[in-house]
């Protein structure tokens, strides 16, 4: 009769580890997408403005302030602009989405880098250049 019992206990145990063990991977799995959403909705806002500041052609000067997440996941992020185009990253969190920004790449001379620390991003365009700081 003892043993009955130690042995249901022991399957119930293990139902419980088995399902334990398939919510933490659901979860890791849910977190690292949700991470990756967030990544390329701040590429996408500030490929948006650089987009926007690349329409106005060379003639105009102009600049945007954007607010963006001061983190992701609970960690800080790197945004360059560069001539292969906008990466926005997480090593920590090995975590990165990029963007080439169509035409802007061709015009313009695309420069910059930051981190996600103040919350706040800006794109500046002057004179054939476009940069974020």
């Amino acid at each position: 009769m003892v043993f009955e019992q130690v042995l249901l206990f022991a399957v119930g145990i293990v139902i419980f580890l088995a399902c334990f063990a398939v919510f933490s991977i659901a979860q890791g799995y849910y977190t690292d997408a949700a991470a990756r959403d967030q990544m390329g909705q701040v590429r996408e806002l500030i490929a948006g403005e650089v987009k926007a500041l690349a329409a106005g052609g060379n003639s105009s000067n102009g600049s945007a302030e954007l607010a963006v997440p001061r983190e992701i996941q609970g960690e800080v992020y790197q945004i360059v602009l560069g001539p292969e185009g906008l990466n926005v990253s997480s090593a920590f969190l090995g975590i990165s989405s990029a963007s080439n920004l169509g035409r802007a790449n061709e015009s313009f001379n695309l420069s910059g880098a930051l981190t996600s620390n103040s919350g706040r991003v800006t794109v500046e365009k002057t004179e054939g250049r476009i940069r974020v700081v």
